[in-house]
């Protein structure tokens, strides 16, 4: 592993990815009757709630409309999300490495149903 991946497996990306996997496990526990889109939602809300970042609510939950919601595809959205700036950059250069330790990293949570 170089130094790169490691840095993004310690820091934002890999991150987001236990942030999420945390909150969908937490939210999923509480109210299994929730569909993924329901927990993606929730997850959102709460993330950015909590800042009363409600635009960047709104972006996210634009961003995950391209995708299936899962906490893999939640995450990817919120780091796009978050770095609007890179998001081309990361979309093209950096999708394979990065969605692979974030699928990893989510992987280690053990969460109640598929994720991918």
């Amino acid at each position: 592993m170089g130094l790169g991946n490691w840095l993004a497996r310690k820091g934002n990306v890999g991150g987001t990815a236990r942030a999420v996997a945390k909150g969908w496990k937490f939210f999923k526990l509480q109210n299994p009757e929730m569909s993924d889109k329901e927990l993606a939602e929730a997850y959102v809300y709460f993330r950015y709630g909590n800042t009363g970042e409600m635009e960047l609510a709104v972006r996210a939950l634009s961003l995950l409309e391209k995708f299936e919601p899962t906490p893999l595809n939640l995450a990817w959205a919120l780091l796009l999300n978050e770095n609007p700036q890179e998001s081309d950059y990361i979309a093209e250069k950096k999708y394979d490495e990065w969605r692979q330790i974030m699928r990893e990293e989510i992987d280690k949570m053990e969460l109640p149903h598929r994720i991918y």
